[in-house]
């Protein structure tokens, strides 16, 4: 198969299935609208934005790029004190005392140098059961602080059932990165309501840097957590943009990514 046959069949699996398009997204990229049940590769998901124009834009082709923008007072729907333009998955959900793989790149477009919040840009989130708290923080967290630039790794636990608070917080990698250059994480991970049980290992830019074997990632639920990406902030009054890029999540082993990670071609817009 020749590359330009390649990339064609890569679009087909990285298409615009689904429904819910905003007009005007612009820059080579095709606007989703908050709430709009998208197809992403084998993604089944959920639009959550301000439903902006700006807000999420896709391209799948050359290579499956998703572009997040948050501007000063992009809430979604009544969360007035955050900030969001996330995919949520819903199928598939991560299923207890199972390894998954996730391979994402992803591109920190975030100038401000005086916010010492974490934005989010892909979490695994609870998914409660009734009687929980429902503002639960995730129990596995890709992070990143504007003020220096740090990027975490973070994992939450608890066996509180019903869940009245958060888990308490393990920061299992940090390290300072660059912004506006492509980055490159491959993490296998396994949830579990057993702290012992519960699996992490994290290659960063190629370098192992998270092998825990006791990684303590779950809370006690009925359904387990499920994974969204994208840009999550404290409300703040500035712009930034987070692109994403490649994104692949499942069963099968993504460990040829660590080293071999999927091409990013034309990946700004």
């Amino acid at each position: 198969m020749n590359r330009s046959s390649r990339l064609q069949k890569q679009a087909g699996r990285w298409g615009t299935q689904g429904i819910g398009l905003l007009g005007g997204g612009g820059g080579g990229g095709v606007a989703f609208a908050e709430g709009a049940a998208r197809a992403i590769g084998d993604l089944e998901t959920i639009v959550q934005t301000a439903n902006q124009s700006y807000s999420l834009l896709w391209r799948p082709y050359p290579t499956p790029v998703a572009r997040f923008e948050l501007r000063s007072g992009d809430h979604w729907q009544a969360e007035a004190t955050k900030d969001r333009s996330e995919f949520q998955v819903t199928d598939p959900i991560f299923a207890y005392d199972t390894d998954y793989w996730i391979s994402q790149a992803f591109y920190i477009d975030i100038a401000n140098s005086t916010d010492t919040n974490f934005a989010t840009i892909s979490q695994g989130h609870q998914t409660p059961d009734g009687g929980d708290i429902t503002t639960a923080s995730p129990n596995f967290e890709i992070t990143f602080r504007p003020s220096d630039g740090q990027m975490r790794i973070t994992t939450r636990y608890s066996a509180e059932d019903p869940l009245t608070v958060s888990g308490a917080a393990t920061i299992q990698y940090f390290s300072v990165i660059a912004r506006k250059k492509w980055h490159y994480l491959v993490n296998r991970l396994r949830f579990s309501k057993t702290a012992a049980l519960a699996q992490l290992e994290s290659w960063f830019n190629g370098v192992r840097v998270v092998n825990n074997a006791a990684a303590s990632i779950g809370y006690v639920d009925v359904v387990g957590p499920y994974w969204k990406w994208g840009y999550y902030r404290s409300a703040a009054t500035y712009t930034g943009i987070v692109y994403h890029a490649n994104m692949e999540v499942g069963t099968a082993s993504l460990a040829a990514r660590i080293a071999a990670p999927t091409s990013i071609i034309a990946g700004l817009f």
